[in-house]
Order: C-alpha cells, then structure tokens, then sequence
C-alpha cells in the first residue's frame, strides 16, 4: 500500500492493521493463496484494483472514527 498510497498511515498503523486484521480474525484475514493473488492484483491493477479501495475506506474509518472496520 505504501507504494500506491503513500500516505504515513501505513508506516504508523502497520503493526495495528497486522493485529486488528489477521491476528483477531478480522473480515480481511486472507489465505497465503489469497495474498499472493491480490499482491499480483495490485500490481497489475494499480490503484483500480478493489483491493487497494478496500484498504483506502479502512484508512478513511480509521481517520475519521477512529477505528479500522
């Protein structure tokens, strides 16, 4: 995300998006396979793939109320 959004979000709440979202079993726990398809997602769809819309509405609720989800 960081090479897409550049945005400090990421490099601050990285350890929180870790444990908010694949620790607690969060909505956007993803198998090894599903990772490596939405890593070659981003990198081919760029900043369309929905992936990378999903993470941007998770900054925008973290910035505005405060928590990821």
């Amino acid at each position: 995300m960081v090479e897409l959004d550049p945005h400090p979000f990421w490099a601050e709440q990285k350890n929180n998006i870790i444990s908010e979202g694949i620790l607690k079993g969060g909505k956007y726990e993803y198998t090894v396979e599903g990772l490596h398809k939405n890593w070659e997602k981003l990198k081919s769809e760029g900043q369309s793939a929905f992936l990378f819309k999903q993470m941007i509405k998770m900054r925008e609720n973290f910035e505005t109320k405060g928590r990821f989800y």
